[in-house]
């Protein structure tokens, strides 16, 4: 009788243990993909500059965990396909790519879009903003010495400095 009592209760625990087991798999996996997709994140920083020569351009940094390449780009009214995508390495210091701006209008925020592909073959896109700060200034109308002439000065307004962002980094299914 006590050997059956012990059996039964040998059976219970057994059962009980591999259950845990089972459950402790199923956590363990789930918080293994999460990990793998933390770890694989995608994204972009976009940062403004000025070149030597005084013309606007964005850099765009993968500050991500993978590879990434651009095969296509927006900025304002400005459209350009890449007959071979351009990479953009992960976990590099100092690496980006810079995109020019041509068209743009002082003062008025314009968008732009990367039309991107990781190492898997999976499509992002990436979206953004920029803006060239308007600066007015104050320029004196010359005035000749053969007719003396009173002009008042008239007002300009140039570009300024420039500022990027970037709103965010999602998955897309985009056709080039």
């Amino acid at each position: 009788m006590r050997q059956e009592i012990f059996n039964g209760c040998s059976i219970i625990l057994q059962s009980l243990t591999a259950l845990s087991a089972a459950t402790f798999a199923i956590w363990q996996i789930k918080i293994n993909e999460r990990l793998k997709k933390l770890e694989d994140y995608v994204a972009l920083s976009a940062i403004p500059n000025v070149t030597s020569q005084g013309n606007y351009e964005v850099r765009f940094h993968n500050v991500g965990k993978i590879n990434l390449y651009l095969h296509k780009y927006e900025i304002g009214t400005v459209t350009f396909n890449y007959t071979k995508p351009r990479l953009l390495p992960a976990k590099t210091e100092g690496m980006f790519f810079s995109l020019p701006i041509l068209n743009y209008t002082v003062g008025q925020e314009t968008e732009f879009k990367l039309y991107l592909t990781d190492e898997f073959g999976l499509k992002y896109l990436s979206t953004g903003g920029l803006i060239i700060n308007p600066i007015q200034t104050i320029m004196q109308n010359q005035q000749t010495q053969v007719v003396p002439a009173v002009t008042p000065p008239t007002m300009v307004t140039v570009p300024g400095g420039i500022r990027a962002w970037s709103y965010k980094t999602v998955k897309f299914k985009w056709e080039v």
